[in-house]
């Protein structure tokens, strides 16, 4: 039986597995600020779900960006508590079984790039618009090598502050997150029903889009994160249309097809192997 689980920046999924799939429907939790009580939550749904069975492997998402040796996060500015923390040791101890750990976007990404929106290209670059901005490169249904994760978010997009005099931050995430939008108007992006508004955060991604294509050169960019939802796809491609024009055509750009799920898909995937 595998434990597979996401922590992002608001919510937490668990779930199990085995090699046929992800059984029965994963338990969300809310992310607790401290990290020992985040800890001890995803240990005991597990054995909660398990139900006195064996887990065999472990394989979980997290918010951030991860050590040479997928062990522990170190930066995470969504959840802060766990950077510096043992992660995979304390898992290993609690649940008797290896563990493997990865940025969750990247694990969404290879989600999307398995039964998703990226199901039928080679080379998925992915990017989650939520609390943060997270995503990664996929070929071939594998995350692509890194050192130490894939952090399109913090791209600088603003570096003498010109294009917003209010944003603390220089970096693309400062831009279009839940968290960034929340600084920046005081209102949560739900509680934001002004268009202009909207046009402007999609024609920021459209921007940070353009670079990232330009750096992973991929078949199709794949939009997910709760926050898309309220961003235009098309105002989103047109910015990449009047921006990209050292390649004879854009990528496909699509929203992510698996929601909430899509870390959890790219988990499973990494445990079966």
């Amino acid at each position: 039986m595998f434990l597979l689980f996401d922590v992002g920046g608001t919510k937490i999924r668990v779930a199990v597995a085995d090699d046929c799939g992800i059984k029965d429907k994963a338990v969300i939790i809310s992310t607790p600020t401290d990290f020992e009580q985040c800890l001890a939550q995803i240990v005991d749904t597990a054995r909660s779900l398990a139900q006195g069975g064996k887990i065999t492997r472990v394989v979980g998402g997290l918010a951030g960006a991860l050590d040479r040796g997928h062990t522990m996060l170190v930066a995470g500015s969504n959840i802060s508590s766990w950077v510096g923390k043992p992660v995979k040791k304390l898992l290993e101890e609690a649940l008797h079984a290896p563990v493997f750990l990865e940025n969750d976007a990247a694990l969404a990404g290879l989600g999307e790039a398995i039964i998703g929106a990226g199901k039928d290209y080679a080379i998925v670059g992915y990017m989650t618009i939520s609390t943060g901005v997270g995503g990664a490169r996929i070929t071939n249904k594998t995350i692509d090598a890194h050192v130490f994760g894939f952090e399109p978010g913090y791209q600088i997009v603003d570096a003498d502050g010109s294009l917003c005099t209010r944003c603390t931050k220089r970096n693309l995430m400062a831009h279009i997150s839940g968290r960034g939008i929340e600084d920046h108007y005081g209102k949560k992006p739900e509680d934001i029903h002004d268009k202009n508004v909207w046009e402007g955060i999609a024609s920021a991604l459209g921007v940070g889009l353009t670079n990232t294509i330009l750096h992973w050169s991929p078949d199709i960019m794949v939009l997910g994160g709760s926050v898309m939802k309220d961003i235009s796809i098309e105002r989103v491609r047109e910015v990449v249309r009047e921006f990209l024009h050292v390649y004879p055509e854009i990528p496909a750009i699509e929203r992510a097809q698996l929601g909430d799920m899509g870390g959890l898909i790219g988990a499973w995937e990494i445990a079966k192997h």
